[in-house]
């Protein structure tokens, strides 16, 4: 009696030691990412706040540091920015900007691959990235996630010799900005009903948590929500 009372000590320690690192990581995790990208910025942008301070003549010290004034100040030049581009007079200005870069070699070609990305992404009608699926990556008979980027076209459909293709990119894990962009048939993807971001997660748990268990913790971590107000 006492070998099973301690056992089931011993259990309900495990799991709630482990749902203890189920919370704590993330949240360390996330706080040392955030952390190393202000710390980042704000080296990075501390002359330009030396040179305000001195130019204003603001009662500060010049090597006045604030955590995460670097990243107030790109916010708010990114937001100006967009601001001055969006109208009639920015606007022409940016064009003017971008003819210019188009007729520089590398950095052309850099460029509009950004933009072109940074389009597709904003976009809200568009479909790319939408759909998760799974092709035979890195050989026949082995599966990989992967998003569905959009159909192959223009001149790449045409050196393939068909236009059922689809451009699918394989993102690494756990770090799924990086990975492999492939051109597929379409009869060859398999897509599947899981959202993009469900995907995702799973490959960040680096195949550890299947889509569909996220989806169950998610809708239980709702149900409890609900139930919490309720109280």
């Amino acid at each position: 009696m006492f070998t099973a009372f301690r056992q089931k000590i011993n259990s309900s320690l495990k799991k709630t030691m482990i749902f203890g690192v189920l919370v704590v990581i993330p949240i360390v995790f996330t706080y040392f990412v955030f952390a190393f990208v202000i710390r980042r910025v704000d080296k990075a942008m501390a002359p330009l706040v030396t040179n305000l301070i001195v130019q204003f003549n603001l009662p500060l010290p010049e090597d006045f540091h604030l955590p995460g004034l670097g990243f107030i100040l790109i916010f708010t030049m990114v937001f100006l920015v967009g601001l001055f581009a969006s109208n009639i007079f920015g606007n022409k200005i940016v064009k003017w900007g971008e003819s210019y870069l188009n007729r520089i070699p590398f950095v052309r070609v850099i460029y509009i691959s950004i933009k072109h990305l940074m389009e597709a992404i904003s976009q809200s009608d568009t479909q790319a990235f939408k759909k998760f699926s799974m092709v035979d990556f890195p050989k026949e008979g082995t599966r990989a996630f992967g998003l569905v980027s959009k159909d192959t076209t223009g001149e790449l459909a045409f050196k393939i010799g068909s236009k059922e293709f689809q451009n699918i990119f394989i993102p690494c894990t756990p770090n799924p900005t990086t990975g492999f962009l492939l051109f597929v048939p379409k009869n060859q993807v398999t897509v599947l009903s899981v959202p993009p971001e469900e995907g995702i997660k799973s490959l960040l748990s680096l195949g550890t948590v299947s889509p569909e268990q996220i989806r169950e913790r998610e809708k239980e971590k709702k149900q409890e929500e609900a139930d919490s107000e309720k109280d």
